[in-house]
């Protein structure tokens, strides 16, 4: 992935503007205010959260710069028996106004949003049954592939049992408010 991204700068001639850190995201310590953008897309849990993840996020934007951060959330109040399968690391996701109020409440104003349909989540998903089976195919004798498909296995149930009803996912983005 860096190394195509590495190819497509070049490629762009953009290789003196961009930069690309690779390793964990909280062992990088960004230039405080020194970033244009601030973009984290599906990976807040590399920060922790998004709730850690926004104060970080933060701390590296430029006064005027934009923060765009992409992240699941509940539709709705989950009902208790559906609550009760969810993995204790999506429970503690916010729905989609309390997720709106906490980027809010982190001083920022929200600019724009897109949500995830019902069909991307569809594409997002799929494709993770078949690699699975092709993983698991090539690899008869991994050590770990029993687990693997247990894993996998669980993953599509829970999405078919309660995720592609209540879980959402979208990109917010916005700027320090200024009122």
């Amino acid at each position: 992935f860096i190394a195509e991204a590495r190819a497509r700068a070049q490629k762009n001639g953009v290789t003196d503007r961009v930069a690309f850190i690779e390793g964990p995201a909280l062992d990088f310590s960004p230039e405080p205010g020194g970033y244009d953008i601030v973009l984290c897309i599906g990976a807040s849990f590399a920060l922790q959260d998004f709730d850690h993840a926004l104060p970080w996020m933060l701390a590296a934007l430029k006064p005027d710069g934009v923060l765009a951060i992409g992240e699941p959330f509940f539709h709705a109040p989950l009902p208790p028996e559906v609550a009760a399968k969810v993995d204790p690391g999506l429970a503690r996701l916010h729905d989609l106004a309390g997720t709106v109020a906490a980027f809010e409440e982190h001083g920022l104003s929200l600019d724009g949003f897109i949500a995830a349909s019902l069909d991307d989540w569809d594409r997002y998903e799929s494709p993770h049954w078949r690699a699975a089976r092709e993983w698991a195919r090539a690899n008869p004798d991994h050590p770990d592939r029993e687990e693997f498909l247990r894993r996998v296995r669980h993953d599509k149930e829970a999405y078919f049992q309660w995720q592609r009803q209540y879980l959402g996912w979208g990109i917010f983005v916005g700027r320090r408010a200024s009122f």
